[in-house]
């Protein structure tokens, strides 16, 4: 001003922002977070001692804050799946701005370091834990801090780490025979028995038996007589 600045009052959409400066610089601080995401209007009007004024050419600028969560789904393994092993989980998400990582978690403890990229996975040991149901759920997060948390998935971890039960029913120990004889064994397993093998002398006996009832056919006069 030719002779003073009085105040200089700043508005945004037309609304005075706070209370006017009266001393240079001139500045307010504006808490862009109180309005919607779009396009708003800034300018400032400067007065005098004698009352004049006169208002700033009006400046358009864009807001745009970072308030909704992201979304995120475990897309493997399905719900109800079973696994064994080592398992890939994997998990898609998107967020109006950008997703920034996705931690996996297996019963609510996170298995390793958040996934900072896309594809989003996470390599799982299913055998570090007890066979059973467990839960898998992934969380999201955005640059702002706005996260979210899928839908959990109980899958069921069954990994067979008990060996077989398995006993030779005939012929009985001590038995005497002679001539072509059967062998015959029971077998189980809590998964399922896949073969039985029977050894005369430690050596197999033709090929392994994929079915129950197990057997195998025993021509005694291919050995010596004697206890075998």
């Amino acid at each position: 001003d030719d002779f003073a600045v009085t105040s200089v009052q700043f508005l945004v959409d037309g609304v005075a922002l706070g209370g006017a400066d009266t001393a240079a610089p001139y500045e307010a601080s504006w808490n862009t977070t109180a309005l919607a995401n779009g396009a708003h209007t800034l300018t400032a009007v400067a007065r005098d001692a004698a009352g004049n004024e006169t208002t700033a050419t009006v400046v358009t600028v864009t807001v745009a804050n970072d308030t909704t969560a992201p979304t995120v789904a475990v897309t493997s393994p399905a719900a109800s799946a079973t696994v064994t092993g080592t398992v890939a989980i994997t998990a898609n998400a998107a967020d109006d701005f950008a997703v920034t990582s996705v931690q996996f978690l297996v019963d609510g403890v996170a298995l390793g370091g958040a996934d900072t990229t896309a594809p989003y996975e996470a390599s799982w040991n299913t055998t570090a834990l007890a066979n059973g149901a467990h839960t898998l759920t992934a969380v999201a997060r955005d640059a702002a801090g706005n996260e979210a948390t899928a839908a959990t998935v109980t899958v069921t971890v069954a990994n067979d780490t008990t060996a077989p039960t398995v006993a030779v029913t005939s012929p009985a120990a001590s038995a005497t025979v002679s001539g072509t004889v059967t062998i015959a064994g029971t077998a189980t397993d809590d998964f399922g028995v896949t073969s039985v093998q029977f050894l005369v002398d430690g050596v197999a006996l033709g090929g392994a038996d994929t079915t129950a009832p197990y057997e195998a056919s025993w021509n005694t006069t291919a050995l010596a007589n004697g206890a075998h």
